[in-house]
């Protein structure tokens, strides 16, 4: 198998395939980026931020190739409007911790779907950690959804 992925490579090189080379140093790049994890903080708060929608453009789509990470400790709480007493709802996700904000369905098991709510996304990995904010209201074109950047 390696002698075949070698050939292919070496293929790629002589017909100077930029696309299929550059799809592999994208591979190549989620590989080191999954592998550096558990080394570097940097690599932990890159993918943290990638679950949780706060990082966008060329890091962003180059990191899409890395695999979701089940290891990281996700909480999502969801309050009513911007209040802060005890959250309506409390749960561990398993990766991409932002999919809670627009699950299907969600929004009719809370309060019956009227109103706003403050979703607080929370990860942890060993000594890193980020906390991402979210405010989520009915209108009539739909649910609008913005990051609160506080």
């Amino acid at each position: 198998m390696l002698k075949e992925a070698s050939g292919a490579v070496r293929q790629m090189i002589e017909r100077r395939d930029r696309f299929g080379l550059a799809l592999l140093g994208l591979a190549v790049l989620g590989v080191v980026h999954a592998l550096a994890l558990p080394l570097s903080d940097t690599a932990a708060d890159l993918n943290m931020r990638r679950t949780h929608g706060r990082l966008w453009g060329p890091a962003w789509a180059a990191l899409q190739l890395a695999p979701a990470m089940y290891h990281f400790e996700n909480t999502a709480l969801v309050y009513r409007g911007e209040s802060d007493e005890a959250p309506l709802q409390e749960r561990a996700v398993n990766h991409h911790v932002s999919r809670v904000v627009y699950e299907r369905g969600h929004w009719r098991g809370l309060d019956g779907g009227r109103g706003c709510y403050r979703y607080v996304l929370r990860s942890r990995y060993r000594g890193t950690s980020l906390t991402t904010e979210y405010r989520a209201c009915r209108s009539p074109a739909g649910v609008v959804v913005r990051r609160l950047d506080r």
